[in-house]
């Protein structure tokens, strides 16, 4: 993020472009858990096999379900 250069601190490269990626991220992850969506997406079949969380994870009942999530892509 930041190195040190002498008294000062300076961005490394790229930092900047990382900074408004992740600002843009938060915000619409926010947007969507205050409108509700909270995914319940795994593409591995086999996550419930070894999974310490499979008695409470909601992975089977959304795939009996059918029910499939969109991942939204990056506009960048």
């Amino acid at each position: 993020m930041y190195t040190r250069d002498d008294d000062a601190l300076v961005p490394e490269p790229g930092w900047e472009e990382t900074r408004g990626t992740l600002d843009e991220t938060v915000v619409r992850l926010v947007l969507g858990m205050r409108s509700g969506q909270f995914p319940v997406v795994n593409t591995d079949e086999q996550c419930t096999g070894n999974c310490p969380y499979k008695t409470v994870c909601r992975i089977n009942q959304v795939r009996s379900l059918q029910k499939r999530w969109q991942p939204t892509t990056s506009s960048n």
